[in-house]
């Protein structure tokens, strides 16, 4: 994952990046913890504190607006099809389904699909 952001964070347009999670505010903020990322995000939008949960378009929208970044320029990367590349998409972003298992389905999912967060730089470049 470092690698991702780092090749995110380059010029010469670097992105700004965020977290959209669903549960309780001292839970996810431990889990963001606990796998090391606590600063590297400088937005989180927490369902719990949102009044909004993923796939409502009311939480990506929030998410858009905390970053000050216009929902068509924004795309959300998410390892649930339904829930995350999806519900963005509806939402006006553009998903995209981090499918590490490649567990696609035989017919187009709809959205863009990424196996590994290698291959999500050159996709947003």
């Amino acid at each position: 994952m470092a690698a991702c952001l780092e090749a995110l964070a380059a010029p010469p347009r670097p992105l700004v990046t965020g977290i959209i999670t669903n549960g309780n505010g001292d839970q996810q903020r431990a889990k963001i913890a606990g796998v090391g990322l606590t600063g590297r995000f400088p937005h989180v939008v927490i369902s719990e504190e949102a009044g909004s949960a993923k796939p409502a378009a009311e939480i990506f929208r929030l998410a858009c607006r905390t970053a000050g970044v216009p929902p068509e320029r924004t795309a959300y990367v998410g390892d649930r099809l339904a829930t995350d590349a999806r519900g963005a998409q509806a939402a006006g972003l553009r998903g995209i389904w981090l499918d590490r298992a490649g567990t696609a389905p035989a017919d187009d999912p709809g959205v863009p699909r990424i196996t590994t967060l290698a291959d999500l730089p050159p996709l947003l470049r």
